[in-house]
């Protein structure tokens, strides 16, 4: 099952990639007014650029060539987005095909332009206040995740990533999911920086699909060496608040684990209970089981177009807090981005909550 189900996702999304590229070629056609075949040996040179990234980043010296591939992929999925409205513009109100391709052009490239400002920008901190009576005093909770660790990642953003969340001064530091995204020695550099985080109580993540691809045991035994406690359907209880974090519902497909509610039968009476789950689903099962508020990760709120829209229809909550019944659930656009370092409508974020009698 868990061959099939890769196997399944890299014919799709290989399909999709040879797809936007060809429909991308197409449009620059129409835009400069040249044939086909005299744009083939650019339009192929950018065609490359990410599957040689991808193969560049295992090779930390080659690092510019995964970081060019990725965000040509963050190009093209903007081009794709706005040349099919172009297109659909075109088939119901008709006009002139070149000029409509001249403005979707330029705003291709104003919103590529703004969407690469997050190479430059650090994480803003969301604060969130929530009051209950379940809890005596206030807990001060930073919630970070989809750091995505890995080649594109230098260890001096994570160290700002550290130096960021310190001085917040949390009680607890909550991973939800994809902390890694990488194979073997690649992640021991984070090593160090993150054993630098500093909470009262410690740091608790539950694994996201990227630690599945990067391997369990490779998730698990990073976790060891940092000292964060990772948490597969299970519970940690601190006095009147009950932390549960539980496998990511894609560890079903991949054979790795499979999400178990049931765990929070273990959570002392009256506790103010809290979920981590990476991806923002099973909100209904979660409120079911008595839990007060739901943490999660994984959409990153699109990133970019096309997929701010499609996280959006996909998703109940794709981020933002949402309230379902009594149960709060709160999806963090992400701390970290995943391929394409940019961002359109919205930031990278550490989330800062405050839980309290208030």
């Amino acid at each position: 099952m868990k061959k099939f189900f890769l196997s399944l996702t890299v014919f799709i999304l290989t399909s999709i990639y040879i797809a936007g590229n060809y429909y991308l070629l197409y449009n620059l056609t129409v835009l400069l007014q040249i044939h086909i075949e005299n744009l083939l040996i650019p339009a192929l040179i950018l065609a490359l650029l990410f599957p040689a990234g991808e193969i560049a980043r295992h090779y930390r010296a080659f690092n510019f060539i995964t970081l060019t591939g990725s965000i040509y992929m963050g190009f093209l999925g903007i081009s794709a987005s706005f040349y099919v409205l172009k297109d659909l513009v075109y088939f119901l109100a008709g006009g002139d095909l070149r000029s409509l391709t001249i403005y979707a052009t330029l705003i291709i490239i104003l919103i590529f332009t703004y969407s690469l400002r997050e190479l430059f920008l650090p994480p803003i901190v969301r604060q969130i206040q929530i009051n209950t009576d379940k809890v005596k005093g206030k807990y001060r909770i930073v919630q970070i995740s989809d750091l995505h660790l890995g080649y594109l990642k230098k260890v001096k953003w994570l160290e700002e990533i550290v130096e960021r969340v310190n001085p917040l001064k949390p009680d607890l530091i909550l991973i939800t999911g994809d902390l890694i995204d990488c194979h073997g020695k690649c992640i021991n550099q984070y090593i160090e920086s993150l054993k630098n985080l500093s909470s009262k109580y410690g740091i608790l993540t539950v694994p996201g699909n990227h630690d599945y691809f990067s391997g369990l045991e490779n998730f698990h035994k990073f976790c060891r060496e940092t000292g964060i406690e990772l948490l597969e359907n299970r519970c940690v209880t601190f006095d009147t608040l009950t932390i549960c974090g539980i496998h990511d519902e894609s560890g079903k497909y991949l054979g790795t684990g499979k999400p178990d509610l049931t765990v929070v039968r273990n959570a002392p009476d009256g506790n103010f209970k809290i979920l981590l789950h990476h991806s923002p689903t099973l909100w209904r099962e979660a409120e079911n089981a008595g839990f007060d508020l739901m943490l999660s990760g994984h959409t990153h709120a699109g990133q970019i177009p096309p997929m701010e829209l499609l996280v959006f229809l996909y998703y109940k909550n794709c981020c933002g807090m949402k309230k379902y019944g009594k149960m709060l659930q709160y999806t963090t656009s992400g701390t970290g981005t995943w391929g394409p370092p940019m961002r359109f409508l919205s930031r990278s974020e550490i989330a800062l909550i405050e839980i309290g009698d208030g």
